[in-house]
């Protein structure tokens, strides 16, 4: 995911991506579209290996080094361990990118018949956001900004989370007509 890192020699601030997931499973496409899309910023893209396995360099990160990294961004009111949760001054800044990513770190499109999934009692698609190790209120936050904009969904209890301190357990399950509006609005940036 996206973490905000400042550099303690040259207090200097930098953002960088890091995607857990495997090279060649579409998320390099996305890297290399955010290289395009911050061009002015000298992003370096670098391959690493995860301290998960065994196979080299089986990781994609971008740095946008040279980017000044917005101060709500230091907000801890907008803060979750090392990312963002969602607070009324994050979603302000929501763009369609920032959807894509959310869907693509923390999304699922859920089996319907329509996709050939003929034992689902669902016909069309849908789809939820895995928004379980957020707080409860930030999780309301997002869906009431997404329903503000047309993509509708609900608020579900999904599972106890271990830390219930940091996360509640829920997720946003967005309906038929609100997946339709947020998959036009995502789409673009998704690799195929």
């Amino acid at each position: 995911g996206w973490f905000v890192n400042r550099r303690k020699k040259s207090n200097e601030n930098k953002l960088e991506i890091h995607y857990s997931k495997t090279k060649n499973s579409g998320y390099d496409t996305l890297i290399y579209k955010m290289e395009d899309a911050f061009e002015f910023n000298n992003p370096v893209i670098s391959n690493r290996t995860s301290g998960y396995s065994k196979i080299k360099d089986n990781m994609t990160d971008i740095n946008l080094h040279s980017m000044n990294v917005p101060e709500y961004m230091y907000d801890k009111r907008n803060q979750l361990r090392c990312g963002l949760t969602f607070t009324h001054n994050i979603c302000e800044k929501i763009t369609p990118l920032s959807l894509a990513i959310l869907y693509m770190d923390d999304g699922s499109k859920i089996r319907c018949k329509n996709d050939g999934f003929s034992d689902s009692i669902r016909v069309q698609t849908s789809c939820m956001l895995h928004t379980n190790r957020h707080k409860k209120e930030n999780v309301y936050v997002l869906s009431d900004y997404l329903n503000g904009i047309g993509i509708t969904n609900t608020v579900r209890f999904a599972k106890d989370v271990k830390n219930k301190e940091l996360a509640d357990g829920y997720v946003i399950y967005i309906d038929v007509n609100g997946t339709e509006i947020f998959f036009d609005l995502i789409a673009k940036y998704i690799p195929k």
